[in-house]
């Protein structure tokens, strides 16, 4: 077994080993994720693997002694099992992030964005038998409506009437709660 090789190569190990660990700490930590950055730390896994794949090859150039590659290899198959435990945890936490932007996305959009076609406001024309079903309807729609003001219920209840019912209305009416 070459040394001077093993002095490069254990470094390279500790250094890989030392990345996915700050990485677990990152993912550890129960702060909110930035989903960029949790790309990123995919991204950063996929190279250690990478490297980590490079390392036992070389490893596997210079160790000669089968029982010295088993403690090696155990430790690099250690290494990669937490780089892939990683992956599923950041793949998970970006899920979670995708849904809670997809649920804010929805509840906004069903409910801020949605044009409702015009209510056509009734029509009373003085009858008897329409004035019930006028009334039910004007009260609900605009004396209910706390954003208008009186002035304004009143422009809308003389828009309403037509024939005999707007003939009663005079240039001094006011609308006021009764």
């Amino acid at each position: 077994m070459s040394k001077e090789i093993l002095i490069v190569l254990n470094p390279k190990r500790g250094s890989v080993k030392a990345q996915i660990t700050r990485i677990k700490d990152f993912i550890n930590n129960p702060d909110e994720k930035d989903k960029i950055k949790l790309e990123s730390k995919m991204d950063t896994l996929k190279n250690l693997r990478i490297k980590l794949s490079d390392i036992r090859n070389e490893y596997y150039e210079v160790v000669l002694k089968d029982s010295d590659l088993e403690t090696l290899e155990l430790e690099i198959l250690d290494l990669e099992d937490d780089c892939e435990d990683i992956q599923v945890r950041i793949k998970n936490i970006i899920s979670k992030i995708d849904l809670k932007n997809n649920d804010v996305t929805s509840c906004g959009n069903s409910f801020n964005n949605i044009k409702l076609p015009d209510i056509q406001l009734p029509r009373f024309n003085g009858s008897y038998h329409d004035w019930f079903n006028f009334k039910e309807q004007f009260i609900s729609l605009i004396d209910w409506n706390n954003s208008l003001t009186n002035s304004q219920k009143l422009y809308y209840l003389k828009s309403t009437l037509t024939g005999i019912a707007k003939d009663v209305i005079t240039i001094d009416d006011s609308y006021t709660l009764s």
